[in-house]
């Protein structure tokens, strides 16, 4: 059955809102236990543990809304206002991006993760947050 979560959620499970004071927030995606996701309108990426507090983790992020992860474990993000797809290096936080995409629409998670689409050589290399 369509929204049924019963294979992901315990019955009788009760939701917990982590944390608040955001405007907008968008593209949540998790890895090695952290919470990844971006206030849209704050171009903020942000990044948290259950019981801890949000940590941003990079500004302007030109109002960047789809997260996804690469097959090497590296950050891509779709980024709206600045037309480009962005890869943030797992290891050294360096940030990669794609030449003007042209319009934001047609920029999502799906599209980022898809084979063959962002070859590293795209990547002009820019020094992060």
């Amino acid at each position: 059955m369509a929204g049924d979560l019963s294979n992901i959620i315990e019955a009788g499970s009760e939701f917990e809102q982590m944390a608040t004071g955001f405007v907008f927030t968008e593209g949540p995606v998790w890895d090695s236990g952290y919470l990844y996701f971006v206030d849209i309108r704050t171009n903020l990426l942000l990044r948290m543990k259950p019981g801890e507090e949000p940590e941003v983790i990079r500004r302007e992020t030109g109002s960047g809304d789809g997260l996804t992860f690469d097959h090497n474990g590296n950050l891509l993000m779709c980024e709206g206002s600045h037309r480009r797809l962005t890869r943030t290096n797992k290891d050294t936080g360096r940030i990669r991006s794609s030449q003007n995409a042209g319009t934001s629409s047609g920029l999502t998670p799906r599209t980022m993760s898809s084979p063959g689409r962002m070859e590293p050589s795209t990547f002009p290399t820019r020094h992060g947050p």
